[in-house]
């Protein structure tokens, strides 16, 4: 085994203790040196990920592979990139994964007349994005890893870059209209040339919830988009009042939603540099009411879900009482899907599904329950005589209650 020197000693790491048949190899960088406690994975479709870690010396094994097949082995770890080989056999010994070192991206942001804007922030998007529909949903997402910098020349750094493979940069700022620029591919540990992110003033809307006696409606959530699958971009005050910036030029939708309301949506058109004020006015649909009981008992603090079948798919949900009953309003009329889940400990929730039709200012009754008894099944999954390991298994069960799911995962065996 290499020699790595520790504290002025050297020390010889040892041995990987797996199960056979197992993939050993070691992970360098291109100087040749150990990349310690990069995390390896090796994959096959059928079987899923097997996982272990490059130690002291670079060295990995992992272990409790199928000897029938290819694997994908790979190295990950922070500043480096993605070490890759494909088609790995089990039993193989001297798998060699070198990790390059990631690469920079480095610019400025300013505004349309080239001032530096001082204030921003940056996102580094990987893989490259170049349709402006998926900007606008990762720009406003809760998901996206926003950088936060303050610099008076509008100066910005990315490490940590994927190299050799074009990326996206984004960048936002206060009253300012957020932007994206796509950088050509950067070779390992190399700076991409100086990128210059433009952001063009924006435009604010101001805006209300109300309800259909065009009172304000507090906590009430604002969604882009012509439904409630679109991003988050606010929720109401006490006063039903909500801010929200960075638009262009561009016909937006904006759609508000409520528990105790019908969702409703406005079209605007904002202008750069101005504050539109924009009403929403909620409708009142209809209700769905229940109770959900096991065995005849009522069944508290269950999740019914309610999912309109027909556009705009519009999805509300509640939680039982005391004595099992639900109660969701400000459904759209029309079909709905109902789905309840009762937790069992030791296994996945059992469901029951049914359908409602809501009629406007009505209250349609839906009641679900449980069996108190549970049935078990059993078996093996295989593919050509061979155990398929975390696979996962989906039942239904069509009786007089209504529709029941269930599944469960295959184990290792």
């Amino acid at each position: 085994l290499p020699e790595v020197r520790v504290a002025s000693a050297f020390v010889v790491p040892a041995p990987v203790m797996v199960n056979e048949p197992a993939i050993r190899g070691i992970v360098i960088d291109t100087s040749g040196d150990p990349v310690v406690d990069a995390a390896v994975t090796v994959y096959d479709v059928e079987q899923g990920p097997r996982r272990g870690f490059a130690d002291r010396a670079g060295n990995f094994a992992v272990g409790d592979l199928a000897s029938d097949r290819g694997y994908r082995v790979s190295a990950v770890k922070a500043g480096y990139n993605d070490a890759v080989e494909e088609g790995i056999s089990a039993g193989a010994g001297d798998i060699v994964l070198v990790m390059t070192a990631t690469s920079t991206a480095a610019g400025r942001v300013v505004d349309e007349s080239g001032r530096p804007v001082e204030r921003f922030e940056v996102a580094y998007l990987n893989p490259a994005i170049e349709d402006a529909t998926l900007w606008k949903e990762i720009v406003r997402s809760g998901a996206t890893r926003w950088r936060a910098f303050a610099d008076p020349g509008g100066r910005y750094e990315i490490a940590e870059v994927a190299s050799d493979a074009p990326f996206s940069l984004g960048a936002r700022a206060e009253g300012l209209e957020p932007a994206v620029i796509l950088v050509p591919p950067v070779a390992p540990a190399e700076r991409a040339s100086p990128a210059d992110i433009v952001l063009k003033a924006g435009a604010r809307i101001a805006g209300r919830v109300l309800t259909p006696q065009r009172v304000p409606v507090p906590h009430a959530t604002v969604y882009l988009g012509p439904d409630t699958d679109g991003p988050v971009l606010a929720r109401t005050d006490g006063a039903g009042g909500f801010v929200s910036s960075g638009f262009g030029d561009a016909t937006i939708d904006l759609t508000a939603d409520h528990d105790t309301y019908l969702p409703a949506t406005v079209r605007v058109s904002p202008r750069r540099g101005d504050v539109l004020p924009v009403d929403i006015v909620l409708g009142q649909g209809g209700v769905l009411a229940g109770r959900v009981t096991r065995g005849g008992q009522p069944s508290p603090g269950q999740t019914v879900l309610a999912t309109r079948l027909i556009e705009p798919r519009i999805q509300k949900q509640a939680v039982t009482g005391p004595d099992g009953r639900y109660r969701i309003e400000g459904l759209d009329v029309g079909p709905l899907d109902v789905l309840a889940k009762l937790p069992v400990p030791g296994g996945s929730p059992l469901r029951i599904q049914l359908q409602a039709e809501i009629a406007y200012g009505a209250v349609t009754t839906l009641d679900f329950d449980f069996p108190v008894v549970l049935g078990t099944i059993e078996g093996w999954l295989t593919a050509n005589g061979a155990p398929v390991a975390f696979a996962e298994v989906r039942g239904t069960l069509d009786s007089a209650g209504g529709q029941s799911t269930f599944f469960t995962t295959a184990r290792e065996d």
